[in-house]
């Protein structure tokens, strides 16, 4: 073999020695990386996770509740949560003999919260004579509702509520047989007319969402 093919050679096997040495040192496997942890899915916003039996009977039993308490027509809602009806427009037995009763009663226990029926304005919320504790409440028609009776007063003279603002409690001030809510309706012109023609409902028909509500609870 001549010098030159000796030299070209003995550089040949340098540089495969070389290549060889260099692929030898690479590593046989690719690297691994420890997975990242999977990001637990969170509800969307305005999207409510979803709800256990109990919270959906529990949404159930409240809207029915609600359906209850709001009258025929949506305009009104019920004066009390539970009640029992008691003397009408124009009765004239018992306590109100010798004079024809000029409102509708509801027997509720001493401290039972009276909400508003309606929309409109408090014109009076004080002690008047034989209605003892009075609120009476203007409507945007003009019409007068009246609260009456009552142990205590949540509102304020010239105070604008709404149909389920809180307007007292339900007592037994003023002439008064034991604790009811003497619930009267007149008109524009201070004329008392039957208040059942106002809440778009029968003694009965009231009678019967109390018995119903009672039985959510």
């Amino acid at each position: 073999m001549s010098k030159t093919a000796l030299a070209l050679a003995t550089a040949s096997g340098v540089l495969t020695a070389g290549v060889a040495a260099t692929a030898t040192a690479a590593p046989t496997t690719e690297p691994t990386s420890t997975p990242a942890a999977t990001p637990r899915p969170t509800a969307s916003p305005g999207v409510s996770a979803a709800r256990t039996p109990a919270q959906t009977k529990a949404a159930a039993v409240a809207a029915r509740k609600r359906e209850l308490k709001i009258l025929p027509g949506g305009d009104h809602r019920l004066p009390l949560n539970k009640f029992r009806v008691g003397a009408g427009w124009g009765d004239s037995r018992g306590p109100h003999a010798g004079r024809n009763h000029k409102g509708l009663d509801f027997a509720a226990p001493t401290g039972a919260p009276i909400y508003s029926v309606t929309d409109g304005k408090v014109i009076l919320a004080r002690s008047y004579y034989g209605f003892g504790n009075l609120v009476i409440v203007k409507t945007p028609t003009g019409k007068r509702v009246l609260y009456g009776h009552q142990s205590h007063i949540a509102v304020k003279k010239g105070q604008t509520v709404r149909p389920g603002t809180l307007i007292g409690k339900v007592g037994s001030t003023g002439y008064s047989t034991g604790p009811h809510l003497h619930f009267e309706t007149r008109t524009a012109k201070d004329r008392a007319f039957n208040p059942l023609k106002f809440l778009s409902a029968s003694k009965s028909g009231l009678q019967q969402r109390s018995n119903k509500l009672a039985k959510l609870r």
